[in-house]
């Protein structure tokens, strides 16, 4: 038996497929991520100062 899903979306230009395709690419993206991080042992941090924000992101 197979499983089904119910996608979606607020862009009523968007195909059923297409909408199907992004779906499975940020899956895909979402995934090797998660793979990364476990294997970099990242983690997530939290910045609330401006400068901090900025000098982390251009590092």
């Amino acid at each position: 038996m197979t499983g089904k899903s119910l996608l979606s979306t607020s862009d009523d230009s968007l195909s059923p497929e297409d909408g199907a395709l992004g779906f499975r690419q940020l899956y895909e993206v979402e995934d090797a991520f998660r793979t990364l991080k476990t294997t970099l042992c990242l983690r997530l941090i939290d910045h609330r100062l401006e400068d901090r924000i900025r000098s982390h992101a251009i590092v």
